[in-house]
């Protein structure tokens, strides 16, 4: 923890935080303003949108139950990315600055605006339905693991009732296959030439969905699982902290935002200002800032 009215605190620090606080208020209006409009432009969406030929497709009676799922999950996730921002902002308000629940936040922005990236991103309906139907399948997995008894054996019932409309629906299922011994839960769903998985780790998903914040991700799961290394830098150089809240919550909000409109057929506004983005990049020392400059691959831009 770093009290904010120390006066000895490092510039570069107070610039990063400043930066943050910034960007994450901007994040949480943003998410705020779209979820406020998401309804009427469902609604509205063209035949043609993502949002559209889903539609169509649950009421032509092709897998009306992925359609669900994806309005959950997209509700679900959408919902935690705002309450999650609402908390980051809340600890970047007070006047000391807490480093280690900031970044388990920030964390968690970064795995639920993938999470709903990954659903929503794919060309094809198919491609979006299978993606759906595995989200549901892992759900129950994890179910089943976590249940006993008449319990566990419901949901095995359950899980083969849904293999069974997938099937009639023309979709395909793939059962976990391991050294040659086949299990009962399902490893793969098809739907047309479209296929998912039903397993993943955030790493990965982070990593396919928001690939600037990749070599970050593993550094925040460092300083949340208690890593000392982590934990001791999140306490001699908090700017760094900052920094990588501020890059994290931007860049997975953007990622969040464009899925989103994307679906629905709408182009996102602008939410984030340039000159908070400039100010979180400056706070890097010169040395360290040029160093960077001076390593990064010639052709690509952006933050660090």
């Amino acid at each position: 923890m770093v009290p904010m009215s120390d006066g000895t605190a490092d510039e570069g620090f107070q610039r990063a935080h400043r930066a943050a606080r910034r960007l994450t208020r901007q994040c949480r209006v943003h998410v705020e303003t779209s979820l406020s409009k998401l309804d009427a432009r469902r609604i509205a969406a063209a035949s043609y949108s993502p949002y559209g030929l889903d539609r169509h497709a649950a009421r032509d009676g092709e897998h009306r139950l992925a359609y669900r799922k994806r309005l959950e999950h997209v509700e679900a996730m959408s919902n935690a990315l705002q309450t999650h921002l609402r908390g980051i902002e809340l600890l970047l308000q007070h006047e000391t600055f807490h480093a280690l629940p900031s970044v388990t936040i920030a964390r968690a922005v970064a795995e639920v605006s993938a999470s709903c990236s990954w659903l929503l991103r794919p060309a094809t309906a198919d491609a979006r339905a299978a993606r759906a139907y595995a989200l549901i399948f892992r759900d129950i997995e994890k179910s089943i693991s976590r249940s006993r008894g008449k319990t566990a054996t419901t949901l095995a019932e359950l899980r083969e009732k849904l293999i069974g409309e997938i099937e009639r629906a023309g979709g395909k299922i793939q059962r976990r296959n391991k050294d040659g011994k086949m299990f009962d839960d399902v490893h793969v769903v098809r739907v047309g030439r479209a296929h998912a998985k039903t397993g993943f780790n955030y790493s990965d998903r982070v990593a396919e969905e928001i690939p600037s914040v990749a070599p970050m991700y593993s550094a925040m799961s460092a300083l949340v699982h208690g890593e000392p290394l982590a934990v001791s830098v999140s306490l001699d150089d908090p700017a760094i902290i900052a920094r990588t809240i501020g890059f994290v919550v931007q860049q997975s909000t953007a990622t969040w935002s464009q899925a989103i409109h994307a679906w629905v057929g709408v182009d996102a506004a602008p939410f984030i200002n340039d000159q908070d983005v400039r100010a979180l990049k400056l706070s890097i020392p010169k040395a360290l800032r040029d160093q960077l400059e001076a390593e990064r691959p010639r052709g690509t831009h952006g933050s660090s």
